[in-house]
């Protein structure tokens, strides 16, 4: 990371290797678990907005300039054996349009759990509201309200997108129930026509009476066609075959 900031060359603040230990304050008897209260914190900055106290997992930023650090350790606070009384661990500074953060601890914003706590570091005291605050000095939004407060649109911009999605729900899911339904039916009619025999109705006639279709005659047994009556029977074509030739030995 020190790398990175010698490159861009924005800041004086650096990160060090100590990590910052408080055996006064501190949570949970951890002595690298250290609380912060509101008096460490510079309120002049939006950062610090609606924070009373903080608890944190860090290493010592170094700055030369006292006006860009934004948190500190309490006065029993130290960093490694020869660091100074309240080390830094928030700093932020601008440079143009630019703004940079530099914070000494990832924990404290993670989902996992501080030694000796049934709740993760990011939901203990006031760590969620400074994340949002960080993000939002970032993001030049001073005085949030929360961190999604001006992402939420209007009232009236809900209730129009609300109903534009509904429409399109409803009107694609009416169009496919009709694609399958049609493709369905159509192969059950025919199955069912041709297994029941159905005929198509007859068109009405002008008088607007439809005609009756006349019944198939079955012949009984004494009407049916005698004997000279049926047409002969088919003769039966005999098949042209090659003939043989004997020869007779003597």
């Amino acid at each position: 990371m020190n790398d990175i900031i010698d490159n861009a060359q924005y800041t004086d603040a650096r990160f060090s290797r100590q990590v910052i230990f408080d055996e006064e304050r501190n949570l949970n008897e951890i002595s690298t678990q250290i609380s912060v209260s509101r008096e460490e914190l510079r309120e002049s900055s939006p950062i610090a907005n609606s924070i009373k106290e903080i608890v944190t997992h860090s290493i010592w930023v170094e700055d030369n300039d006292p006006n860009k650090v934004i948190a500190t350790g309490s006065n029993y606070s130290l960093a490694g054996l020869e660091g100074s009384s309240q080390p830094a661990w928030l700093v932020a500074s601008i440079v143009g349009q630019s703004r940079i953060v530099l914070c000494g601890s990832t924990r404290m914003f993670s989902d996992v759990k501080p030694a000796k706590s049934d709740i993760t570091w990011y939901q203990s005291k006031d760590n969620a509201r400074l994340w949002q605050n960080i993000f939002s000095w970032l993001a030049q939004q001073d005085t949030p309200s929360s961190f999604l407060g001006n992402i939420i649109p209007q009232p009236l911009t809900v209730i129009v997108s609300s109903l534009i999605l509904g429409i399109v729900f409803i009107g694609g899911g009416l169009g496919i129930y009709y694609l399958f339904q049609r493709k369905e039916l159509k192969p059950i009619s025919e199955i069912l026509r041709r297994k029941k025999r159905i005929k198509e109705p007859e068109p009405i006639s002008k008088e607007g009476e439809i005609p009756i279709a006349e019944e198939e005659v079955i012949p009984t047994p004494e009407e049916e066609i005698s004997p000279e009556e049926a047409p002969p029977p088919p003769k039966k074509k005999k098949k042209k075959g090659k003939k043989r030739k004997y020869r007779v030995r003597r």
